[in-house]
């Protein structure tokens, strides 16, 4: 480089080991906030980690990895997941670690994929913009909940493929002269394993052709393309995105059914989130304190008539957009931060009705804005003339990327004080009923449970009035005696009337697997029945009939009333044939000594399970264990009877 005067960032020695110590730092940095505890989903989709036992641990492991909740997309995930159920539910702190070390994984992917970029662009300042980039990605505070709530390991794992699949190209790229066939091999080998993999660990993992053709469409204008290159473009990037859109096609209207569950129309969705995508923006380029986590479900609908700031900030996305695509040979920097951006929401803030807002979201989607803010400030430093300026170019970048740790620093250690963070997040999210709710179950785990009632009591008869929260009220008073409980009364009219939520099923689960455990002896069975029976009444419940009505046959046998959980798992049946309910009625009727008819519905569940693909071996080693048990039992019987 030409100047005589260089910050430590530049030398030779700190590009050898400055991504070490940035990777270190990063670590240090988030080892504080792994002590916090499940969030949200979690629950969700690592309870069928329950299922794991060490007496058949692969027909257990092989029916969680193959039908869990986010379906076979998310199996790689789910695998990491089952290798460590022994730390569920009571441990964390394991499933936050190893996310820690993918998200530094990926943080030397990030560094590798834009040190590559600046060495076939031909860059003097490529290994310092890399290292900027990648400190900037890996330390900026809208990237915590992406590492330290826990399923968002399948987000972390499908960038991890996505950035090596990205990493493989590159390489092939830059040796295409060289050798073109083990070129075209790195090529084609990263975008086809690389898309693979990332799809088995989350579906949004199809966009990685697309993101290399943005990729040569802007850094990578300039290098040549054979004709022969133009055809490995064309079955290896083109093609596979004609695919998606059709696949996108097809599925269009099953997506807009989805909106029936929502508050808000397509419409509506695209318009909100231009304000979505600008907050997310405004907080990578200036990163502050607050209004970070998970619970953002009170986010404004922007709503026809549009407001003056509404309309400007749809207008100022089509902007952009429209000026990252005009700009990309010019401007091939700025091209690239703009167009990588929107590419990677193109999924998840477009079309598909997903909640509005989650910052997770950004998580491979902020490398193109990180890239172009490295290169902006090495060009910046490059283009000062005097020692001064230089100096003052190094200062102001130190001090931005000081607030940027800090920050970060400070969301860490909330995220590892589960009380002081439930009650941040309550206070900056007052209008969210799921930070309220999460504020309140928290209290109640401390012991506080005067204030939980208060906060439950504003949360489901106040101006939010969230009455499917009175489900994980119920739970809770079910847990602590000490909880004053909901009035039940109320709760019966509130389950006939409430649109759809999660909060009832995920509630009343929890209070019949204390009943299985023989605890909450608070409520009657008459009380929980007619708490089912008024959801099962809510036409909004359509889709959550089969959970309610296997919940209610879990607790009428946890109360020994054999025939009539039989005939609760029989509607369940009704409505979708699932092995897993089958082997419920088998177990519930050979425990209360009911052989022949748990024959019949062993027999029942393996009709079903041979409809099964990757699941059916790990079920079949079950209907053959409770075959065995129950010819065991009845002979043990008849010797009995002798």
């Amino acid at each position: 480089m030409p100047f005589h005067w260089l910050t430590p960032l530049f030398y030779a020695k700190a590009r050898k080991f400055g991504l070490l110590l940035l990777l270190l730092l990063v670590f240090a940095i988030y080892f504080t906030g792994l002590n916090g505890g499940f969030l949200l989903d979690d629950f969700q989709n690592l309870k069928v980690l329950e299922r794991i036992s060490g007496n058949d641990f692969y027909a257990s492991f092989s029916s969680v990895i193959f039908t869990g909740n986010s379906g076979l997309t998310r199996f790689l995930p789910l695998l990491t997941f089952a290798l460590q159920a022994d730390a569920w539910p009571d441990n964390p702190f394991a499933f936050k670690l190893v996310n820690l070390l993918i998200h530094l994984a990926n943080g030397a992917l990030v560094f590798a994929v834009c040190r590559q970029i600046g060495r076939l662009r031909r860059d003097s300042a490529g290994d310092a913009v890399a290292l900027l980039a990648a400190a900037m990605w890996l330390l900026n505070p809208m990237q915590i909940s992406g590492v330290l709530y826990v399923v968002q390991r399948m987000n972390l794992m499908s960038a991890f493929f996505v950035l090596a699949g990205l990493y493989s190209f590159l390489h092939g790229r830059s040796t295409l002269a060289a050798n073109a066939r083990a070129a075209y091999g790195w090529m084609s080998g990263g975008v086809l394993l690389g898309t693979g993999l990332a799809v088995l660990c989350k579906e949004n993992g199809v966009l990685l052709p697309l993101f290399v053709l943005i990729m040569e469409l802007t850094l990578l204008a300039k290098l040549p393309r054979s004709s022969a290159y133009r055809v490995w473009q064309t079955v290896f990037l083109y093609f596979p995105l004609l695919l998606v859109a059709g696949v996108i096609a097809v599925e269009f209207s099953s997506w807009m059914a989805g909106y029936s569950q929502r508050d808000f129309s397509m419409g509506e969705r695209l318009a909100t989130e231009a304000g979505v995508l600008l907050d997310y923006l405004s907080r990578m380029v200036f990163p502050r304190l607050g209004g970070l986590g998970v619970y953002h479900d009170d986010y404004p609908v922007t709503r026809w008539p549009w407001s003056w700031r509404q309309m400007i900030q749809i207008a100022g996305i089509v902007t952009l957009i429209v000026s990252g695509w005009a700009l990309r040979k010019r401007a091939p920097v700025f091209g690239f931060g703009v167009l990588w951006f929107f590419a990677g929401h193109l999924l998840e803030s477009t079309v598909v009705p997903l909640e509005l807002y989650f910052e997770h979201r950004n998580y491979l989607p902020m490398l193109g804005v990180d890239f172009m803010l490295a290169s902006a400030m090495a060009a910046l430093y490059q283009m000062a003339q005097t020692r001064n300026l230089r100096s003052f170019a190094v200062v102001g970048g130190v001090v931005w990327f000081a607030i940027m740790v800090g920050n970060t620093l400070a969301e860490v250690r909330l995220w590892g004080n589960p009380l002081l963070q439930a009650g941040v997040w309550a206070r900056e999210h007052p209008d969210s009923p799921r930070a309220q709710a999460y504020y309140a179950q928290v209290l109640a785990s401390h012991g506080q449970t005067e204030k939980a009632v208060e906060v439950f009591v504003r949360l489901t008869e106040g101006k939010l009035n969230h009455r499917d929260e009175y489900a994980n009220w119920l739970m809770l008073s079910c847990f602590d005696e000490r909880m004053a409980a909901p009035p039940l009364g109320r709760v019966r009219k509130a389950f006939r009337e409430i649109g759809h939520s999660l909060s009832p099923t995920g509630g009343l689960e929890g209070i019949v697997i204390a009943k299985e455990e023989g605890g909450c002896r608070r409520y009657g069975y008459d009380d929980l029945i007619g708490l089912f029976d008024a959801l099962l009444s809510n036409p909004e419940y359509e889709r959550r009939r089969i959970a309610l009505y296997v919940l209610r046959g879990r607790l009428q046998a946890s109360e020994g009333k054999t025939g009539e959980a039989v005939s609760s798992f029989d509607q369940a049946l009704k409505i979708r044939p699932d092995v897993e309910v089958a082997l419920l009625q088998v177990k519930i009727l050979a425990r209360t000594g009911y052989y022949a008819e748990a024959r019949q519905h062993l027999a029942l569940a393996e009709r079903i399970n041979h409809r099964n693909t990757l699941s059916r071996t790990g079920y079949e080693q079950d209907i053959q264990a409770w075959s065995a048990a129950i010819s065991k039992a009845e002979q043990e019987r008849g010797k009995q009877a002798k």
